[in-house]
């Protein structure tokens, strides 16, 4: 059995042994795909075809998959979808850099390419941050954490397979383990919280101030650093406002902003998501709140 099955699969009676050395290699056919793959084989050999060189990998992939002995026969193939991705929890329950590397394997060898690594949360975080190390000293305390080696070390391990290792930074809910390891970040700086120890999310979230948007500006930047993937997933979901709404400060915040995009009458405003920037200055205004001007001086008046 074949592992995902292929688009076309036509086998017949023979087998010829499977010599990684002695697969011939046909000119690349972009027809195929960039990542498709076509596989001839009968008593003569084996040939493969592929557009281009994720394709030529997947179809040493199938080969592999028969073991010592190849039917005769001709398979085709290509992805029916470009994002084959499995998600992967190390924030709430840390694997060593041991597991993630089998783990890249099994995608491979499945023909999966994207690694949804998720790093941080209320329970956990578990990348090293130079500008801000108590992060991981403090939010890798049960379990551990990755060095910037070992983050190297897995992308780069991933990319020979073909697999895109996607990020997850949490922000700015799901935070807890941050705000454990720098209370100034938090809506109660004089609070001091515990690295979360139970299921679910945690009601505490990053403050709205300058300073907590540049921290957040200087986790990314090293993010993106590390990660060579298009995308970094932010979070920006799950965030219990419940700490904004009973903080004069962070409703005066809102009123800051509100007010100045009032300012602006012939565009929609849009405050929400911590968005908005590149990466390379990092995403992020934290204000949850969006509509046209009339609705946003509606708000303004509740606060």
């Amino acid at each position: 059995m074949i592992i995902p099955r292929p688009r076309h699969l036509d086998i017949s009676a023979g087998t010829v042994a499977f010599d990684p050395g002695a697969v011939r290699l046909a000119p690349d056919d972009p027809a195929l795909g960039p990542e498709g793959y076509r596989l001839k084989v009968s008593a003569s050999g084996i040939e493969l075809a592929a557009g281009g060189p994720a394709g030529l990998f997947y179809g040493r992939q199938t080969l592999r998959q028969f073991g010592p002995a190849v039917p005769y026969g001709t398979i085709v193939d290509r992805p029916r979808y470009a994002w084959r991705g499995v998600l992967l929890d190390v924030a709430r329950h840390f694997m060593p850099k041991a597991f993630v590397l089998r783990l890249i394997d099994l995608l491979a060898a499945h023909k999966l390419n994207v690694l949804h690594l998720h790093l941080t949360d209320d329970q956990g975080w578990r990348l090293e941050i130079k500008r801000h190390p108590r992060l991981a000293e403090v939010g890798g305390r049960r379990g551990g954490y990755y060095t910037r080696q070992d983050i190297r070390e897995i992308v780069a391990y991933a990319a020979d397979r073909f697999v895109t290792v996607v990020p997850e930074i949490e922000m700015p809910g799901h935070v807890q383990a941050a705000i454990a390891a720098y209370p100034e970040l938090g809506n109660d700086p004089e609070r001091r919280l515990e690295v979360w120890s139970e299921w679910g999310i945690s009601e505490h979230v990053l403050n709205l101030e300058e300073s907590t948007i540049r921290f957040c500006q200087e986790v990314l930047d090293e993010v993106v650093e590390l990660f060579p993937s298009r995308y970094v997933h932010v979070g920006g979901d799950e965030c219990p406002p419940a700490e904004w709404a009973a903080s004069p400060r962070a409703r005066e915040r809102l009123r800051e902003k509100i007010t100045a995009a009032l300012r602006r009458p012939d565009q929609a405003v849009q405050l929400g998501s911590w968005h908005g920037k590149p990466y390379s200055e990092a995403a992020v205004e934290a204000l949850s709140v969006s509509g046209t001007p009339k609705q946003c001086a509606d708000q303004l008046r509740r606060l």
